[in-house]
């Protein structure tokens, strides 16, 4: 990632290491017996966006940080971040996946190219609408961290009405469609910034 989508960051290191330092509370409630690298880097293709490898680190995007501004914000997207390695939904994933590609190739064989696109795109959207689920699991995860670290979980909700409005504004989306539409349809990684709102709210409340 470091060679081909990911820069150096640009933002004061200063900022770094505190936002660093406030995340070990987070830390310290997520049952996480090693604490994973936090990374900041500058990156034009990943814009405001924060992701977990495998057992960490967590990435999180000069973008991000601009966008949020807030610490409570972004401490609260580094928690849904931490779920995800909590609850290690990426080995997850990879193991589903791998070992649905076996059961199709056991069952189909990979000879016959029409019917390998097919099982191909079968395995894909199936993985999508599970990355969708664990998206969801992550979120709520994030909420019940937050609580225990005294922190509020509003903070959560106004990040992910932030990054809902900046995503209809660059796909040029209209507002009030973009904000409402709760489908996220089969080829989205995540739910839909409305469907993620309502559910968030709801857990709030």
């Amino acid at each position: 990632l470091s060679s081909t989508i990911l820069e150096k960051s640009q933002i004061p290191e200063k900022r770094r290491i505190d936002l660093k330092e406030k995340s070990q509370k987070i830390f310290k409630h997520s049952e996480l017996y090693n604490y994973p690298e936090i990374k900041f880097n500058k990156s034009t293709i990943l814009g405001p966006n924060a992701l977990a490898l495998p057992g960490g680190p967590i990435i999180i995007t000069d973008d991000l940080i601009k966008l949020l501004k807030d610490d409570e914000l972004i401490l609260a997207v580094i928690a849904h971040e931490i779920a995800h390695i909590k609850e290690r939904h990426s080995l997850q994933q990879i193991v589903e996946i791998a070992g649905l590609s076996s059961i199709a190739w056991m069952i189909f064989g990979l000879d016959e190219s029409i019917l390998e696109e097919i099982v191909f795109i079968g395995i894909n959207i199936w993985g999508l609408k599970k990355s969708r689920d664990l998206e969801k699991d992550a979120d709520i995860i994030a909420l019940k961290l937050l609580e225990k670290t005294g922190m509020s979980k509003t903070g959560f909700l106004l990040a992910i009405e932030k990054l809902t409005n900046y995503y209809c504004i660059a796909t040029k989306i209209e507002k009030s469609v973009c904000m409402n539409e709760v489908k996220s349809g089969w080829l989205s990684t995540h739910p839909s910034g409305a469907e993620r709102l309502k559910y968030l709210r709801n857990n709030i409340n």
